[in-house]
């Protein structure tokens, strides 16, 4: 009941943020911070317990102007849907770096990726919430922070068998 409750409340604080984005409303508290120590803080929020899957770090020092806290929450529901979405002895590999001015995060694992047909409704939020329609409602979520904090994500199945989402922020 616990797990089930924690669950909705995140759910609809999901369906807040959305709304709020959408809404076009000003909330978000931007600052220049490192990002990678937004994705160590995801990380650490996992306790160091992949569930028997490996995580691997390439982290620049590179910063950003965005809202730390929201990008920590769309970073944390990227790491866990791909340790939930990947077998056991599976790899993510998290890479943070620049190219020109941009600054570029990426989540790559090899887990099965996603068939093709699934791509373009990836980020669709379901009408009926169960448990196997809430990472939707998340990468939603996760989207729409990126894009509020003038970012781009992209998904795609990658060479290693897995799915590598790709967020790029102009610098």
């Amino acid at each position: 009941i616990k797990e089930r409750n924690a669950s909705l409340e995140k759910s609809i604080e999901y369906i807040f943020t959305v709304s709020r984005l959408g809404a076009g409303e000003e909330f978000l508290k931007t600052k220049k911070v490192f990002v990678n120590g937004i994705i160590t803080d995801a990380l650490n929020s996992f306790k160091n317990d992949y569930n028997g899957r490996k995580v691997n770090c390439e982290l620049s020092e590179v910063k950003l102007n965005c809202d730390a806290e929201l990008m920590q929450s769309a970073f944390t529901n990227i790491i866990s849907n791909a340790l939930e979405h990947t077998k056991r002895g599976s790899t993510l590999n998290i890479r943070c770096f620049n190219v020109d001015n941009d600054v570029v995060v990426e989540f790559e694992d090899n887990g099965g990726g996603i068939p093709n047909d699934k791509m373009e409704t990836l980020f669709e939020v379901d009408k009926e919430y169960n448990s196997k329609s809430q990472h939707r409602l998340g990468l939603s979520v996760c989207k729409k922070i990126i894009e509020a904090n003038d970012g781009k994500l992209k998904v795609a199945n990658n060479d290693i068998g897995g799915l590598t989402v790709k967020i790029t922020f102009k610098g």
